[in-house]
């Protein structure tokens, strides 16, 4: 459904002095015929949703030179999503994720690895790339919060995150492409940071080492946690729907657009015309098998000695793997039994570890028969080859 959204426009006059410095960068000639889509998506699908706004900004990329400006507002069932270049092991506690069926994304954008819920709400900024300002889109948001909910929200110049205090409640990512870019952030607008908390942190953080990114953890806070009206909002279910309007009224303002159109997309239902970057979207290859080069080194302490694993792998194949046992007894250099790995097996439950379990047995003289059967049910339970 379609209709102008020129009658949001009003001044608002609690704008703070940071939101007029980002009119001025943002803000283009009157005689500038400029139109704003302000996408709000209906679909709670975390696949669905990251590929609604790739599709679109592909589209943008390929329509190159576009002038169109695209908001998109959405959110999300519980995931964690994380960025193009981390590591998926070691961003979230995929068996916390699988045990309450919260599933693990990875964007097509860079940053950190976030916690998304229906208590979070997810903003795009979609414009041509001689335009991109990410903090002059921040400060649009900051100065809605301030204006509408009296919270005093400042933000980071350099990452272009949203600080009340020393606790964030908005972060940022970012993607450039041929003329064309796209600045997206969370806001949250209520938070379990217990749930939160345990998603992002894994067990394995101090057994991998890597070339991908590591987020950056800070504090959070929320709206609702922060203003008396906000929390009113959020418990009568129009907070969300609310900062919707007042966020695309600002950023029309702040870019001087002649108009405006609010979309109510499905975007489960428009996944139907992009149906193979739905399936790269929700396939393990890409949100694990993604991940850049890194070595996994888990050590298991045995009664006659230390048992350790050496794993290192890139995208979705298993480069080199091998264990070894140090005999704490005869003090002599350890053991090193290398596993075949000559087709690259993905580094899986399926694929490696039966390789794995295979050469504890195929390597008589290393191990005792129980040492074997200790090592297979160590291997078996580790974390490592859970995934949600």
């Amino acid at each position: 459904m379609h209709f102008r959204c020129l009658v949001l426009l009003h001044r608002q006059d609690k704008m703070r002095c940071s939101f007029r410095r980002a009119l001025a960068l943002q803000r283009r000639s009157p005689s500038h015929s400029l139109s704003i889509l302000s996408h709000h998506i209906t679909s709670t699908s975390p696949a669905h949703n990251l590929a609604y706004e790739h599709s679109l900004f592909q589209d943008m990329v390929n329509a190159n030179p576009s002038d169109q400006h695209n908001l998109l507002f959405w959110k999300n069932n519980p995931c964690v999503v994380i960025g193009s270049h981390q590591n998926a092991w070691t961003e979230a506690n995929a068996a916390l994720l699988a045990k309450h069926n919260i599933q693990l994304m990875r964007r097509f954008s860079g940053g950190g690895a976030v916690y998304h819920d229906n208590q979070n709400l997810n903003i795009t900024f979609m414009t041509p790339r001689k335009v991109h300002n990410p903090q002059a889109n921040a400060e649009v948001i900051a100065s809605v919060l301030s204006s509408q909910l009296d919270i005093p929200a400042t933000v980071n110049p350099t990452r272009h995150d949203i600080f009340v205090g020393g606790e964030k409640l908005s972060g940022s990512a970012f993607r450039l492409g041929k003329g064309y870019a796209y600045h997206h952030c969370t806001l949250l607008l209520d938070a379990d940071k217990t749930m939160m908390s345990s998603a992002l942190s894994s067990p394995l953080a101090d057994d991998i080492q890597g070339i991908g990114v590591s987020s950056v953890r800070s504090p959070v806070t929320s709206v609702s946690s922060l203003s008396p009206k906000g929390a009113e909002l959020m418990q009568n279910g129009t907070l969300s729907q609310m900062l919707q309007e007042a966020i695309t009224a600002a950023y029309v303002e702040s870019v001087n657009a002649s108009s405006c159109e609010y979309v109510s997309a499905d975007a489960e239902a428009k996944a139907e015309e992009y149906p193979d970057l739905l399936q790269k979207i929700q396939s393990w290859d890409w949100r694990y098998g993604n991940t850049p080069r890194f070595t996994y080194t888990p050590l298991y302490t045995m009664q006659r000695g230390l048992f350790s694993l050496y794993i290192e792998a890139r995208k979705q194949a298993t480069l080199n793997c091998s264990w070894s046992f140090y005999d704490l007894g005869n003090n002599k250099p350890a053991s090193v039994v290398p596993v075949a790995v000559e087709n690259q097996p993905s580094p899986t439950k399926c694929d490696l570890l039966p390789c794995l379990i295979e050469s504890l047995y195929t390597n008589t003289g290393i191990l005792s028969e129980e040492e074997a059967e200790q090592a297979n049910q160590w291997l078996s339970a580790l974390p490592f080859w859970e995934t949600a």
